[in-house]
């Protein structure tokens, strides 16, 4: 059916977007900043791969209780073209190129959302694509301001036309849908408490359930796992009291994986943790 094609083509979009800034990150391996920068966005990226994933399961196991659905598939047919043409250039990107690269894909994806959204084709899965949405939103922001950060103002024309309306339309993800399921994971939620319980008494190692002297590669799949348990887009129907758990959560994650993929950070991190001051 067209509903678990287009699903499958946008899951194929997220994990090539994912895959994409993992290999900008290694690009610009030598730059810590936008290394640790575009390798956090690809594991957002994977994270939303992981709820079209689980949608299209949801689809194909109770394929009848979903309508059928009109989507012109050639918008993301495009856009997944041109990611495999950047990743095929014989010249590497500049970190600008790069970033203006980022900037275009995740405008016209969000414009797509934008514009499935208006069609109203298909109830029950508007929900998903309005928050796919707002995610690409959130990354135009992310990708601007490392720009400004980094002293370029300069940001292609396309990437400030319709935000609002993006904004508008989308809203916050999965407004419309139930706050908790009924069959939310009992489990799932007691590890969350436990971990907003205690997370600020660990250091990030133990956060990360890693040794002290754990590789860089290590450091990234932890990250990962954590991100693809704990990420809050991933549990965007869940009540506000949990999400804000999940970011308060991810926020410590985001800032442990900085410190800790920073050799230098890292270097000062673990001065700190063995000073006396701290027993």
């Amino acid at each position: 059916m067209q509903i678990l094609k287009m699903l499958t083509q946008l899951e194929k979009l997220e994990t090539n977007m994912a895959g994409l800034y993992e290999w900008f990150s290694h690009v610009f391996r030598e730059d810590e900043a936008a290394a640790a920068f575009f390798y956090g966005v690809s594991v957002e990226e994977e994270v939303h791969a992981n709820i079209v994933r689980y949608q299209r399961r949801l689809v194909s196991q109770n394929i009848k209780n979903f309508s059928e659905v009109d989507f012109d598939l050639t918008p993301i047919e495009k856009t997944l073209s041109d990611i495999a043409a950047i990743r095929k250039t014989e010249i590497l990107p500049s970190l600008e190129e790069a970033l203006r690269y980022a900037i275009e894909l995740e405008h016209s994806i969000a414009e797509e959302h934008y514009r499935t959204i208006l069609k109203k084709a298909n109830p029950e899965i508007e929900g998903l694509l309005k928050s796919l949405g707002a995610f690409d939103l959130r990354h135009l922001h992310s990708f601007q301001e490392f720009v400004e950060k980094r002293g370029g103002s300069h940001v292609p024309f396309s990437s400030r036309q319709n935000t609002a309306e993006i904004r508008r339309s989308s809203g916050p993800p999965g407004e419309e849908r139930e706050e908790e399921s009924a069959g939310t994971d009992k489990e799932l939620l007691e590890k969350i408490d436990y971990l907003h319980t205690w997370y600020r008494s660990m250091d990030y190692y133990k956060f990360f359930d890693i040794r002290e002297h754990a590789t860089g590669q290590q450091i990234r799949h932890a990250y990962s796992r954590i991100a693809k348990e704990y990420h809050p887009d991933m549990h965007f129907n869940m009540s506000e009291d949990i999400k804000q758990k999940l970011t308060d959560i991810f926020a410590y994650a985001v800032d442990a994986y900085a410190t800790l993929s920073s050799p230098q950070r890292r270097q000062l991190y673990d001065a700190e943790r063995s000073s006396p001051r701290r027993h």
